[in-house]
């Protein structure tokens, strides 16, 4: 415990960003990773199953039809964490449960009171997990209604593990996991504007 009380403290320096959930942090086993691509690779293969592509990659998706999360804070990313939604007291409440040893969960004091940021930008191998009860993950200002695993760009660019995963933003506009040539060199799955 103090171990990990440690690396929060150490890692609270560096990392902020507003996540209006608690957060409650757990030890536990593996995970699978992405990464991100650079700019002349297509993207890594991610254990487990990975959908077939149904989109046409040969044009770039227009800046305004990407998903961007943005944040406040500028400094290291949340990395190896799973998040679920749980029902408790009847209030809906973010679980964090650490996936590896690496595991970070960046965290700072507000008004004496610890607060978790998870999803700045640079977080990566964040496994959303649907609570039956719940229905949904929220991550990086989405509503996720299937599991998936994300990375958050420096850019603020949303990477998914598999396409037609579908997130709805606070404005209710609905988002969807496409492979995309984004930047005209590079392919990923992100998150993309549904088309109406």
């Amino acid at each position: 415990m103090n171990r990990i009380l440690i690396t929060l403290k150490y890692f609270m320096l560096q990392s902020f960003c507003f996540v209006s959930l608690s957060f409650f942090i757990f030890n536990s086993a593996h995970a699978q990773s992405l990464s991100e691509p650079s700019a002349d690779a297509l993207p890594p293969q991610v254990q487990g199953h990975r959908t077939e592509s149904t989109t046409n990659i040969d044009t770039p998706i227009i800046f305004e039809n990407i998903y961007h999360h943005h944040s406040d804070w500028h400094g290291a990313g949340a990395h190896d964490l799973q998040v679920e939604m749980k029902l408790i007291g009847g209030s809906v409440m973010g679980s964090v449960k650490f996936l590896s040893k690496n595991a970070v969960a960046p965290m700072s004091y507000n008004n004496g009171s610890p607060q978790y940021y998870i999803d700045a930008l640079g977080s990566s191998n964040i496994e959303l997990v649907i609570n039956e009860e719940v229905g949904y993950a929220e991550y990086a200002g989405l509503h996720f209604k299937q599991a998936a695993i994300v990375n958050i760009w420096k850019n603020g660019i949303i990477e998914i593990n598999n396409e037609n995963i579908e997130g709805i933003d606070t404005n209710g506009v609905t988002w969807i996991s496409k492979k995309t040539k984004v930047d005209n060199d590079r392919v990923a799955i992100i998150m993309v504007k549904q088309k109406k």
